[in-house]
């Protein structure tokens, strides 16, 4: 639960910092989807012409799980959530269609745990950590005054430590490259 408010702390930031400057200053706020089965919510700040501060929460997982297993029940819950900050900059096309490029360090926090009883009762329970370094390729389309559409992909290298109390803490490394990065967007400007 700890985790869960990170969320809105960052979300005050974002508006308290920006409050000032609303006037003078584009926003963009909206949502990611990737592989159909997550999303990002995502929000980006104008600092210079064509360069932007970016934010996104997302990658949002939460499974609960309950069955019968060798005469016993098997629980397990697991959630997790990714936070990301980066520099975009845009590079004009035409007048409606740009190139996105930048760096994407980003935070990946999850929980778990897992519980058998019957036959070979155990517990487990696991806290991971996977901080990653990314860099931000795509497109934008602007529909109008006011509506942005992009496609975009981080390919990223994670590391990771899952902290597990019964168990000697676990590391790993990591290159994501694939598809699975890949990510439409709809976004709002003001």
């Amino acid at each position: 639960m700890k985790n869960a408010s990170l969320l809105p702390l960052l979300m005050g930031f974002l508006l308290v910092g920006t409050a000032s400057t609303a006037q003078e200053t584009p926003h963009e706020v909206g949502l990611q989807f990737r592989n159909f089965d997550n999303f990002s919510f995502i929000y980006k700040k104008r600092r210079a012409e064509n360069k932007f501060l970016r934010f996104s929460a997302g990658s949002f997982d939460l499974r609960y799980l309950n069955q019968k297993v060798n005469g016993g029940n098997a629980q397990s819950f697991s959630s997790g959530l990714t936070f990301a900050m980066g520099w975009e900059n845009r590079l004009n096309l035409t007048s409606d269609f740009q190139f996105l490029h930048g760096f994407r360090p980003s935070l990946g926090v999850s929980y778990g745990n897992a519980k058998r009883t019957g036959f070979a009762p155990n517990f487990s329970e696991t806290l991971s950590l996977r901080p990653g370094i990314g860099y931000l390729l795509g497109f934008q389309y602007q529909a109008g005054d006011h509506f942005l559409i992009n496609i975009e992909a981080a390919p990223t290298l994670t590391g990771g430590i899952s902290l597990d109390y019964s168990r000697a803490p676990s590391y790993s490394l990591g290159a994501n490259f694939s598809a699975s990065t890949l990510a439409v967007g709809v976004l709002y400007r003001w």
